[in-house]
């Protein structure tokens, strides 16, 4: 039979049969009355401590008020009255299964954010979301305990608060990668800042113009300085991109740096290509034009050549016809010449 179908009647007895004078007169008795009426109480918070918390407490409330008026009137019944004794810790334990109820909620809601910690702490770690989520499982282990220490006794609840706890020590560990990892982000950044420099160089070389070899040859040595600085950082960039350690934000600063690099590399690899085509292209006509005219010069002597030869020819043949067309006249034909002409 349940012990609060014993006390109810007892409690009614007391106020009920002839013995009730004696009852009031007699502390022990009294106590031990007023115990059992309050053990009906701490039965019915039993009952409802896994379902109804909020009315479980209420009960207990009533059963805490009995037992401190029953100490009070016999202090001494819990060591004389063994009954008392058992129930009383029985009723403890009651209090406890109240309590634990009440603070499990409010476990569960710590391990949830527990689970959001180790969450943050996977791939590339979200540190700073990771020590919010394990701050506020903290906050609320702490609440959960000051309700209860007995929550601990849940096998499962005091394993799953042991792996939390050593979150703290993950989280610092992940931010220690993280500062090596941004530290080596900062070599990288030097190298693209290099690069970034030279390009800008390259960029306003090209709007000046490159007109000539000399300028052509001074943009070809920024163009391989250029792509050395870009290569380099490029591959330190790579190596740096596999450490998962590396905040998400530094990503997306390299990945901007190396596209902006390549856009303006892009640019003026262009410029400076259209300004070889149109340099070699003046060189080639510069070339053909000195051809020609080394070949019109070339024909020229030719042809003065060949008309001097032709010179040099004529008046070699013509020398001996002239002595032979030419004789001297004498005296009597002369006279008679210039007679049949007059």
């Amino acid at each position: 039979m349940k012990y609060w179908m014993l006390a109810l009647p007892v409690a009614v007895l007391a106020f009920s049969n002839p013995a009730q004078a004696e009852v009031k007169n007699d502390p022990k008795l009294l106590s031990d009355q007023l115990f059992r009426t309050g053990l009906t109480y701490c039965n019915a918070a039993s009952k409802k401590s896994r379902t109804d918390t909020v009315g479980a407490r209420e009960n207990f409330k009533e059963y805490l008020s009995h037992l401190e008026r029953a100490k009070t009137i016999y202090p001494e019944i819990f060591r004389e009255n063994a009954f008392v004794s058992r129930e009383a810790k029985r009723c403890e334990l009651v209090q406890d299964n109240i309590a634990r109820a009440e603070a499990m909620p409010i476990v569960e809601e710590s391990l949830a954010f527990c689970s959001e910690a180790k969450t943050a702490l996977k791939g590339t770690p979200d540190i700073a979301g990771a020590q919010a989520n394990l701050a506020q499982y903290h906050e609320l282990k702490d609440k959960a305990l000051a309700t209860t220490p007995t929550v601990l006794r849940v096998g499962s609840v005091a394993v799953q608060m042991r792996v939390c706890d050593r979150l703290e020590e993950k989280i610092s560990l992940a931010q220690n990668q993280r500062n090596q990892a941004e530290k080596l982000s900062e070599q990288v950044i030097a190298f693209y800042n290099k690069a970034a420099d030279t390009c800008s160089v390259g960029t306003d070389m090209v709007k000046a113009g490159v007109s000539n070899s000399q300028q052509l040859q001074a943009a070809e040595k920024l163009l391989n300085r250029l792509s050395a600085y870009q290569v380099q950082a490029n591959d330190e960039a790579e190596a740096l991109m596999k450490n998962r350690s590396l905040a998400a934000s530094t990503r997306q600063d390299l990945n901007r740096r190396q596209s902006e690099i390549t856009q303006c590399q892009t640019q003026v690899v262009a410029k400076v290509g259209q300004a070889r085509k149109a340099i070699q292209a003046r060189v080639a006509a510069a070339k053909a034009a000195e051809a020609e005219r080394i070949a019109q010069q070339k024909a020229e002597q030719a042809k003065q050549a060949e008309l001097e030869a032709q010179l040099a020819a004529a008046e070699q043949g013509s020398e001996p016809v002239e002595a032979e067309a030419a004789p001297l006249l004498q005296g009597g034909e002369v006279a008679q010449l210039g007679t049949s002409d007059l």
